[in-house]
């Protein structure tokens, strides 16, 4: 059972559960969205449901597809840019607290 949904900007929604130690979120983005480049301490792997978005992860760019993974190191800046609409489940190690918050982002 998902914890919250939550409409984050107009083309980007995410639902997430969290337990102590492990975060799962389901985005929906839109095309066209640009997630700028941003960091956190916590280890990340997204998993492509379907879509497509290019990944910047340091200085490596990929195009990601339907069952692509991607592993974003903890701290290293990453950015998406959203090609084709966007269903991704990001799983975060530990949790993200601002994401506990209500409406953090």
């Amino acid at each position: 059972m998902w914890q919250r949904e939550e409409k984050l900007q107009p083309g980007m929604k995410r639902r997430l559960i969290s337990g102590d130690n492990l975060m799962l979120v389901q985005m929906e983005i839109d095309p066209g969205t640009l997630i700028p480049s941003h960091s956190h301490p916590h280890e990340q792997i997204s998993y492509i449901i379907d879509g497509e978005a290019e990944f910047t992860v340091g200085d490596k760019v990929q195009i990601l597809t339907g069952g692509d993974v991607c592993l974003i190191p903890g701290n290293v800046p990453h950015s998406v840019k959203v090609l084709r609409k966007l269903l991704v489940l990001d799983c975060f190690s530990p949790p993200r607290e601002d994401f506990l918050k209500e409406g953090g982002s």
